[in-house]
């Protein structure tokens, strides 16, 4: 199948039925017109639909951007490293959570502060505030870490979270801001990505009920505006296969954290067992940053505390960061398309009525294109070989049959009955001052035998069915007056909760 030429390089996807496999579907095309697959200067078309192998931001937003210490380094990381494309990029101080993504400075559009003024504080309290105020600490709990966060930027993300408990009727408040209190990081997280979401949909329109009972469960949110109602099951996407210890290294940083220089180290790898002390090593540091600086890698091994690093820098008359500013380099091939497959078909197996999945794509590594790959199949190559005459014609981009609306049996057909949407989302720093925007996309299922527009969405981007053709299904991104959207614009959408 030839690439349709869209205008301003919108994408698509056609879906083709194949008569007797009892699946309804077969395949996916992905198209982008020629303008746009030729300029490689956008970073939108650098990552989709073919991932380049240099991209190592937490975002595919044309307008992030590292501040210059930590972009320095992290250009520097990148050219000691051979790439592939599919390959994703994950270092330390890319977002791991919440309180990080602000000590980062990730600057996303407008530093424009939001009012603050709230009612009595439900998760922030007095009592916490000042527990947390003698300063942050790595190794502190993850609401701990938002508590000690000092400036407009701890303030604001703090009156986020603040503004979207507060709508959690008082009688559920310990239920569902539960986790958020006194659960682990990973559980606070995913609370607070929730709330966001929710608050998000609030904003637009909707009316929202937290953990209502129906279908014989408690879902996590029901949302209905005007005759529209809709189940939503919110999953946060944890990548499995990346594996460090969050511990040893929140430890080592604290450490290290008063030690400010022009030429921190570059750890390559880092063992600490236990509880083993890490003053020897601060020791180590404060000497080797002390005498002419080192080259190649140096080595620690002592106490239980084994590290390889080397000294970068220096960077621009002034600047110092933290030594420890620059923690280990992981390459993970691919993307989690399993898990996310995973994450879906648990949650719309579970009921019994048709639900929205909404996925909390958190993790810097894992975007909408891995989304889209889970549920359409990874993008891939068609080439006609005769034997006598080799190859038969250019090449056609196409998608692989693993997609979870193309499996067969049971799993394929409860996922094609009973999953409405996808709404796949993103908490994005909007600076150092605006705490947090909401990035966010509705991907529709297109072999549902009933299909919705899905209008009452609106803003919010939709990946809809927009044409029937003898081929197949044409899906395009539409927008609020229902036009057709291109990905960068996709890409920029965001709301501020």
């Amino acid at each position: 199948m030839d690439r349709a030429r869209l205008p301003g390089g919108t994408r698509f996807v056609r879906w083709r039925p194949t008569p007797g496999d009892g699946v309804g579907v077969r395949w996916v095309s992905w198209g982008r017109c020629q303008k746009a697959r030729s300029d490689t200067s956008s970073p939108t078309n650098r990552l989709t639909p073919f991932r380049a192998a240099c991209c190592a931001g937490p975002c595919h937003s044309s307008s992030c951007s590292l501040t210059p210490s930590l972009g320095s380094l992290s250009a520097f990381l990148l050219a000691r490293r051979v790439l592939r494309p599919a390959m994703s990029l994950k270092f330390f101080d890319t977002i791991t959570d919440l309180s990080q993504a602000l000590s980062l400075r990730l600057h996303l559009g407008s530093t424009q502060r939001m009012p603050t003024d709230l009612p009595s504080p439900l998760v922030f309290t007095p009592e916490l505030l000042e527990k947390c105020s003698k300063g942050f600490k790595h190794s502190a709990s993850l609401l701990e870490r938002l508590a000690s966060i000092q400036g407009a930027g701890g303030e604001e993300v703090r009156a986020q979270i603040e503004r979207a408990a507060v709508l959690v009727p008082e009688s559920q408040r310990p239920r569902v801001l539960g986790p958020l209190l006194t659960g682990t990081n990973d559980q606070a997280q995913a609370t607070i990505g929730t709330l966001f979401l929710a608050k998000s949909l609030c904003d637009l329109g909707w009316v929202v009920e937290h953990e209502p009972k129906a279908a014989d469960g408690t879902p996590d949110l029901r949302i209905r505006k005007g005759d529209h109602e809709y189940i939503v099951e919110a999953r946060r996407i944890i990548d499995t296969r990346y594996q460090r210890d969050e511990v040893g290294l929140a430890r080592l940083r604290d450490a290290l954290g008063e030690i400010k220089t022009s030429t921190p180290l570059a750890f390559h790898s880092i063992r600490i067992s236990g509880k083993a002390s890490l003053k020897p090593f601060v020791r180590h540091v404060k000497a080797v940053l002390a005498a002419p600086r080192p080259t190649g890698v140096q080595f620690f091994d002592e106490n239980d505390v084994s590290i390889e690093y080397e000294i970068v820098g220096p960077f621009a008359e002034g600047l110092e960061v933290s030594a420890a500013s620059f923690l280990p380099v992981e390459i993970i091939q691919g993307l989690p398309t399993d898990a996310i497959q995973k994450a879906i078909y648990e949650k719309v197996s579970r009921y019994k009525i048709p639900i929205i999945v909404a996925l909390d794509l958190f993790e810097s590594h894992v975007d909408v294109e891995a989304v889209v790959n889970a549920m359409f199949g990874n993008p891939s190559f068609t080439f006609d070989f005769d034997p006598k005459q080799g190859l038969v014609g250019p090449p056609r981009a196409s998608r692989s049959p693993t997609g979870l609306l193309m499996k067969r049996g049971n799993n394929g057909d409860t996922v094609r009955k009973m999953l409405q949407a996808v709404i796949a989302f993103r908490l994005f720093s909007r600076g150092n001052e605006s705490g947090f925007d909401v990035h966010a996309r509705l991907l529709s299922n297109p072999a549902r035998e009933t299909l919705h527009g899905f209008e009452e969405f609106a803003p919010l981007p939709r990946l809809l069915v927009t044409r029937e053709t003898a081929e197949g299904r044409l899906l395009q991104y539409r927008g609020e007056d229902n036009s057709i959207l291109t990905e960068e614009i996709v890409a920029k959408w965001s709301h501020h909760p």
